[in-house]
């Protein structure tokens, strides 16, 4: 029997004495992220939705989301006090509107996410292929044959039609009744 195991919260370290523990990526998370991104969306006309402003604006609030609902709490910050930063909503909020802190949260807790979800949409890397999530040292096929002999690059004259015979002429057959014809097709006699 297949048992899911619970998922467990895990720690990601920033640098040397500061890290983060976070809790996995869960439906309600993505649910809650989704909702910020369509908040994104109202208001924007429609021909401005694909502007780069707007669709990063969408992607720094789809990620802001994800990582607010997955902080559990801090080690090793401090906010603009210099006092240590605590997992509350004020110290999340403290931690997201730093760009160093958030594109590495975005990086290391968000982008594994999103491969995973491309990965189930059909965007997965090949794992026979050459691309980046191939199997190392696992050959994707044989190796081929040695190739056959190039084809010629100039024109050549065409080949000439061979001549067949089989054994058949204009000339209509002779019949074959008689001595006459039986003592042909075998002898070689000489004929003076």
């Amino acid at each position: 029997m297949y048992q899911i195991a619970p998922p467990e919260p895990f720690w990601l370290d920033f640098a040397e004495g500061v890290r983060v523990r976070f809790r996995p990526v869960s439906r309600t998370s993505v649910r809650a992220a989704r909702r910020a991104v369509r908040e994104t969306f109202l208001g924007v006309e429609d021909d401005a939705r694909e502007s780069t402003e707007v669709m990063e604006s969408a992607g720094s609030d789809f990620a802001a989301s994800l990582i607010a609902r997955g902080i559990i709490e801090f080690e090793g910050i401090a906010g603009p006090d210099g006092e240590a930063l605590q997992a509350t909503p004020e110290g999340i909020e403290c931690f997201l509107s730093d760009p160093v802190l958030m594109d590495w949260a975005d990086e290391v807790y968000v982008g594994p996410y999103v491969e995973k979800e491309a990965e189930k949409n059909g965007y997965a890397l090949s794992r026979n292929g050459t691309s980046a999530g191939a199997i190392a040292g696992k050959p994707s096929a044989k190796t081929a044959r040695p190739s056959a002999k190039s084809a010629p690059t100039k024109s050549t004259p065409p080949k000439q039609k061979p001549v067949r015979s089989h054994g058949t002429s204009s000339k209509p057959a002779a019949a074959k009744s008689g001595p006459r014809s039986a003592g042909r097709s075998g002898s070689t006699s000489k004929r003076s």
